[in-house]
C-alpha cells in the first residue's frame, strides 16, 4: 500500500502522460476510492496546473504544456525578457529570445483567486461544513479559479 504522498505522485505522472483521466479510472488503478481520488486533485490543484470538467469527454485534466519538473519563468523574468527582446536588432537574436520565452513561458496564469478558492473549498472539507449535503463534492478548476459542486 502506497502513501498519500507517493500516490499523490503516481496520480500527477498518470496525468502528466496521459494528459487526462476518469475519476473511476483513476480509483481502480490507484486501488482507492473515488472519494480519495477527488481529494487528492482537490489537493493537488493548489499547486499543479489540475482540473476537472464534468460531462462527456469529462474527468480530470492537467493543463496542455505543463510538464512535472520543468522550470518556468517567473512573471518579473518574462516581463524582462521581453523588454530585452525589443531592444534587439538582429533577427536571430530575437528569434532565440523568442523561442526561450514560449519555452519557458509557464502554461497557466499565476492568480491567487485559483488558490484562495481551493484553499476556502479545503476549509470546508477540513471543517466538516460541506456534510450539509451528505452528496456534496466539490469541483475546482486550478485554470479559472471556478468552484462548482459536483452532481
Amino acid at each position: 500500500m502506497k502513501s498519500t504522498t507517493e500516490r499523490r505522485q503516481t496520480l500527477l505522472d498518470i496525468l502528466c502522460q496521459r494528459r487526462q483521466e476518469t475519476v473511476g479510472n483513476l480509483a481502480y488503478e490507484l486501488c482507492v476510492s473515488r472519494n480519495t481520488i477527488i481529494n487528492d486533485i482537490l489537493i493537488l490543484s493548489m499547486t499543479y496546473p489540475i482540473y476537472t470538467q464534468q460531462g462527456r469527454g469529462g474527468g480530470v485534466f492537467i493543463v496542455d504544456g505543463f510538464k512535472l519538473g520543468m522550470k518556468y519563468l517567473t512573471d518579473k523574468q518574462l516581463a524582462l525578457l521581453n523588454k530585452v527582446a525589443l531592444l534587439l536588432t538582429e533577427e536571430d537574436d530575437t528569434i532565440t529570445i523568442q523561442s526561450i520565452i514560449v519555452t519557458f513561458k509557464n502554461p497557466i496564469s499565476s492568480t491567487s483567486e485559483n488558490t484562495s478558492n481551493a484553499k476556502r473549498i479545503l476549509s470546508k472539507i477540513k471543517s466538516g461544513e460541506h456534510q450539509n449535503d451528505v452528496n456534496e463534492k466539490y469541483e475546482v478548476n486550478n485554470v479559472g479559479g471556478q468552484v462548482r459542486k459536483w452532481k
